[in-house]
């Protein structure tokens, strides 16, 4: 038996006593105080509530006293939708959702981990935040990306639509998938999205085919909105699926601030209002040509620019015979037909040349000037074909045709109302540079072909202390009690 060396046994015999006694009352009413602090701040943590939303993850337990949404946005230039907060859900309502439609619609958007409330018949209920999502039009994208969401698209339309160059590589990477314009709900379902973002022209508020999958559904009517300022705050609504309000009204404001601050700059400048044409040749009506109405989005893209729409005072009663309504059936990138002053209007060759004096002509179609006077060899007389002034918003565009300008820029007003400045002030400093990136010299300039890029590095942020409220705090409650009760009996 090996005998235990001298040195350890003193040791033993001298440290045993400490190590054998109880706690002295210092010790012991310490070691209790701390454990009673611990217990009283977890339940300061818990009674105060949320600070954030939590935008990754679901409510570990659910508390129907707790407000899950401190984070709201507050709609100030959107007239197509509008939100009620309640303390676990949210309610979102679409109050137009075609041209002259009255039919609304709801979604309720709950919080991950709770009870869905009860009632509201015929609206769609969607678990948030989102995880999956289905945008099936490019302009949703912009939106999306801009709220640091690419990587949740699981599906789209048609994949040669797409411009941006992450959504692409995510394409390439084989994690998007192409469902078609008839939709395929068998590729559409294996994509197990969480909400499918879509609209609706006639009507039809239920669509068949996605009830009968049982996926979740909600209507965007963005397009609808008569000024960059009102579109660009579909953002915010975008931003509640994903229970990112904080970012997305931080966004929304700074927007409407450069926005506002670009327009007084140049109606501050005393400077004459170049005029503009915009009109594309009708596809359906030979001979005719489409004009945006004079209380349309371009218009007012124009008017805030400092320039002078030409056909500001077409509307519902000033087109005579000069021009009609555009036909009730919707085409991509166009807005559906209306009241004319909001929507476009169809004018003749002989009122398009009333205004042959314009300095500047907007076009979606001609890639040269030599396109635009075989389209009609009379527009060589034009003020703004003289002086290659003649712009196209296809700067930024896929080998595929797509353009960015239908889908990035709609979600960034203040970009592209500094687009349109560069175009009719090009002398001017705006701030912003010189560059423009949607819009395009036909003349002078070429297309940037935009191919796959790397996406953004946007990574879950840690856990904060608003968020231990709803992961954390019954461990550190079990804690802080176990340290109580071994206080109490040592």
């Amino acid at each position: 038996m090996v005998e235990m060396s001298r040195d350890r046994r003193v040791c033993l015999e001298k440290c045993a006593p400490r190590c054998t006694a109880p706690l002295s009352f210092f010790n012991k009413t310490l070691f209790v105080f701390v454990a009673f602090v611990l217990l009283c701040a977890v339940d300061f943590v818990h009674g105060a509530g949320l600070t954030e939303n939590v935008i990754s993850g679901c409510a570990a337990s659910y508390d129907p006293n707790m407000d899950y949404f401190p984070d709201k946005v507050q709609v100030q230039y959107a007239s197509n939708f509008q939100v009620q907060y309640f303390n676990n859900y949210k309610v979102i309502t679409n109050t137009q959702l075609w041209q002259g439609g009255t039919v609304t619609f709801q979604n309720i958007l709950y919080q991950c981990g709770t009870p869905p409330p009860q009632g509201f018949d015929g609206a769609q209920f969607v678990s948030v935040p989102v995880r999956r999502t289905a945008p099936l039009s490019t302009t949703y994208m912009g939106f999306i990306e801009s709220l640091g969401a690419p990587s949740s698209i699981v599906a789209v339309e048609n994949f040669a639509d797409v411009t941006s160059g992450c959504l692409q590589s995510l394409i390439q990477a084989g994690k998007i998938a192409e469902v078609g314009y008839d939709i395929n709900m068998t590729t559409l379902a294996g994509t197990y999205p969480n909400v499918i973002w879509t609209s609706t022209y006639d009507g039809d508020t239920e669509p068949a085919a996605f009830k009968a999958a049982g996926l979740r559904y909600s209507f965007v009517s963005e397009y609808l909105e008569p000024n960059p300022l009102a579109r660009a705050e579909w953002l915010e609504f975008f931003a509640m699926f994903y229970n990112r309000e904080k970012q997305a009204q931080a966004a929304t404001e700074a927007i409407a601030s450069r926005y506002h601050g670009l327009k007084s700059l140049v109606a501050g400048l005393g400077l004459p209002r170049p005029s503009v044409i915009w009109a594309n040749p009708a596809w359906d009506a030979p001979g005719m040509w489409e004009v945006p109405g004079g209380q349309s989005l371009p218009a007012g893209l124009i008017t805030d620019a400092g320039g002078a729409y030409t056909f500001a005072s077409h509307g519902a009663e000033a087109c005579a015979w000069l021009c009609r309504r555009v036909p009730a059936q919707p085409r991509a990138n166009t807005i559906s037909s209306g009241d004319p002053s909001t929507s476009s209007v169809y004018v003749n060759f002989t009122a398009l040349s009333a205004v042959s004096y314009a300095d500047v002509w907007f076009t979606d179609v001609w890639a040269t000037p030599a396109d635009a006077v075989k389209q009609q060899p009379l527009i060589a007389s034009f003020a703004s074909y003289k002086n290659n002034r003649i712009f196209n918003s296809d700067k930024l565009s896929t080998s595929d045709g797509a353009t960015d300008y239908n889908e990035g820029a709609v979600s960034q007003a203040d970009l592209l109302l500094a687009d349109m400045v560069r175009v009719l002030y090009p002398n001017i400093s705006d701030g912003y540079g010189t560059a423009r990136r949607w819009f395009r010299n036909i003349a002078t300039e070429n297309v940037t072909l935009v191919g796959p890029t790397a996406c953004p590095v946007n990574p879950a942020p840690p856990p904060t202390a608003s968020s231990a409220v709803l992961h954390g705090w019954p461990m550190w409650t079990a804690l802080a009690a176990a340290m109580f009760l071994f206080g109490m009996n040592v």
